[in-house]
């Protein structure tokens, strides 16, 4: 498939069933053939030199950044409002119930502080997929989840 600038895939997404390759509804990862990745799978998956990357289509934001040895990274997104692009310095850790967890100092284009963004998701596999989404699903059937990559 050819790959489209993120604006231009966000605009012509909004309309069409394909777009649902890139997010996961909260109840589809509640079914049986989702599978939530175990503490020691997620790890196996998540380490130092690991690149990671995501696309949220309601934006059309994608990010990327590289886990180092440290537990840090500095990341890199792109769309959004605006089509911005922009970096923050993060770090990144498991948590006790094995949750990869992850906090972004993000800075505006003109390297000034914008926001941080903290979070901590459970691995979902579905089919050939991979999904960050919270360990709890409960309340969250609805809410839509980023299909995530990795590589390195």
């Amino acid at each position: 498939m050819r790959r489209l600038p993120v604006v231009v895939l966000a605009a012509l997404c909004a309309p069409l069933a394909w777009c649902a390759d890139f997010t996961i509804a909260g109840e589809a990862l509640m079914q049986s053939d989702a599978h939530k990745l175990s503490s020691d799978e997620i790890r196996s998956i998540i380490q130092p030199g690991v690149s990671i990357s995501t696309f949220w289509v309601p934006t059309g934001a994608s990010r990327q950044w590289t886990n180092d040895a440290s537990g840090k990274f500095t990341a890199y997104r792109r769309g959004g409002s605006g089509n911005t692009r922009s970096n923050g310095a993060g770090e990144w850790s498991f948590n006790d119930k094995g949750e990869y967890c992850v906090s972004i100092d993000w800075k505006t284009m003109r390297n000034v502080p914008d926001f941080t963004e903290k979070w901590c998701r459970a691995l979902y596999r579905r089919d050939s997929n991979l999904y960050f989404a919270p360990g709890d699903l409960k309340g969250k059937e609805t809410s839509l989840f980023p299909i995530v990559t990795f590589g390195k």
